[in-house]
């Protein structure tokens, strides 16, 4: 099964992604902000990473470019809550190449819809 890197500084948020996730059958990591995820992501390697774009430290948009400049073809899922502000974010994270980009709130059929979609499981 694929795994899975949350990043999100909202904990109640990535405690949610990760009782969706596991139970669908992922193995799921999660940090609190980009430099977190960046340490994550190169010690585990994970098959997806999903970001906030608002987060403090290391926003969204710094970490997805970081991504894309260290692993060009790294799947990654872009989310927001932060209404137009986010918006704005993930029209940047869109236009980074991000594979898919969302706005909170969302269901557990989305996600998992969206996430089988990335990964090419469906």
């Amino acid at each position: 099964m694929h795994s899975i890197l949350v990043i999100d500084d909202e904990e109640s948020s990535c405690r949610l992604f990760r009782a969706i996730l596991e139970k669908a059958g992922y193995t799921i990591y999660t940090a609190a902000n980009g430099l977190e995820g960046m340490k994550i992501l190169k010690e585990h390697d994970p098959d997806l990473v999903i970001t906030d774009i608002i987060m403090p430290v290391m926003e969204g948009v710094e970490t997805i470019m970081k991504i894309r400049k260290e692993q060009p073809g790294k799947k990654i899922i872009a989310m927001t809550g932060h209404g137009r502000l986010g918006q704005v974010g993930l029209d940047i994270a869109d236009k980074l190449g991000v594979d898919m980009s969302f706005s909170k709130p969302f269901s557990k059929e989305k996600i998992l819809q969206m996430i089988e979609h990335v990964l090419g499981e469906k």
